[in-house]
């Protein structure tokens, strides 16, 4: 009985350690909400909002006024969203968070500020019946 135990606490452990080393979504980064988002969603927004999924979940439905630039590519832009990121708040989001918190470590490193990940990516943001465009 007290091997089982002892078993089980060390799997425990092992899991736990496996998941920590397991690269996820970096909470310390700034975010906004999805309702500031939302709200923002006009033509003259004060937001450039950027979609670092793949180009073919971006086609299968992206937040309105979204810019497609995968995650990867993201150091490819930096001349563009200067330009047109002059004096707005930057959004980024992917699916989950993973791909946007990387895309914005890059941003952050190479100098831009104002940079924000969107609250619960675009999954929430579809679970919550929100502007999709396809």
């Amino acid at each position: 009985m007290k091997i089982m135990f002892t078993l089980k606490i060390i799997m425990l452990l092992v899991v736990m350690a496996l998941l920590s080393a397991c690269p996820g979504v970096d909470t310390s980064l700034p975010t906004v909400s999805a309702d500031k988002v939302q709200n923002e969603l006009k033509p003259q927004s004060s937001m450039l909002i950027l979609d670092v999924r793949s180009p073919g979940e971006f086609r299968e439905g992206h937040v309105p006024g979204a810019i497609n630039v995968p995650h990867q590519h993201i150091n490819t832009v930096f001349d563009q969203i200067k330009t047109h990121g002059k004096d707005k708040d930057i959004v980024v989001y992917c699916e989950s968070g993973v791909r946007s918190s990387k895309a914005i470590s890059v941003l952050l490193e190479n100098g831009f500020g104002n940079v924000y990940r969107m609250d619960g990516d675009m999954a929430q943001w579809r679970s919550q019946k929100r502007p999709v465009v396809k």
